[in-house]
């Protein structure tokens, strides 16, 4: 299940014990952030997005908050979505069902699960990821966190952990993950295609690709 733990020898070397994740907390909208990446694993499996490692450290020395200030959270836009997504039950679900045997109280669950994943997950990178942008062709200018940063079969993953996953609004979560796909292409200059999107909880996970997607603004 721990997958990271197969190559975690070869991985780790020439890293300093305790210095293999690196932290940084930001605040934004009132609400506090833990941005981790893994050092080892974006090394070793990131090579071939270069642009992304850049973004990912950049938020070394700190995330302005003034980015945060104007426009709309991802999680607070709507769109009218029509996109094909594909529902199962992988890997991200049954680490996602171990980690929460660690939680006590459901404020904890979203820091839990991201940590678990960030050091056993050998697809895993990065967590609350900081993004921004303005979307000229919706005339938005959107924000949020990425919960999860996957990196796995050459694309680029990104996951959101829902409580109830089947129970949530589907254009809702559609909306969010297709906007935080949106602003990291446009941040990294990496297109479209090569992104993956998803939601979900310990025991479904949904999927689609975020390219595929065709909208029209709605905000809540």
């Amino acid at each position: 299940m721990c997958s990271f733990r197969k190559i975690r020898d070869e991985a780790l070397r020439g890293f300093k014990k305790g210095n293999v994740v690196f932290t940084n907390s930001f605040e934004h909208h009132g609400l506090d952030y833990e941005f981790k990446y893994h050092k080892a694993k974006l090394k070793k499996f990131a090579s071939n997005y270069p642009s992304l490692v850049r973004y990912l450290k950049r938020f070394e020395s700190g995330c302005p908050s003034e980015m945060f200030e104007g426009g709309e959270r991802c999680s607070q836009l709507k769109l009218n979505v029509n996109v094909k997504k594909s529902i199962g039950r992988n890997q991200a679900c049954k680490l996602a069902e171990i980690a929460l045997k660690a939680v006590k109280n459901n404020r904890q669950k979203h820091k839990v699960i991201e940590e678990f994943m960030l050091i056993n997950d050998i697809a895993t990178v990065a967590c609350e990821i900081p993004i921004w942008l303005w979307e000229k062709n919706m005339d938005i200018g959107v924000s949020g966190h990425i919960d999860i940063l996957q990196i796995r079969q050459g694309r680029i993953y990104i996951l959101d952990f829902k409580p109830n996953a089947a129970q949530e609004n589907e254009q809702k979560a559609v909306s969010q993950l297709y906007l935080y796909a949106l602003g990291l292409s446009f941040r990294t200059g990496i297109p479209l295609r090569m992104f993956r999107c998803a939601w979900f909880d310990e025991k479904i996970y949904y999927e689609f690709d975020p390219a595929k997607v065709k909208t029209e603004t709605k905000k809540l």
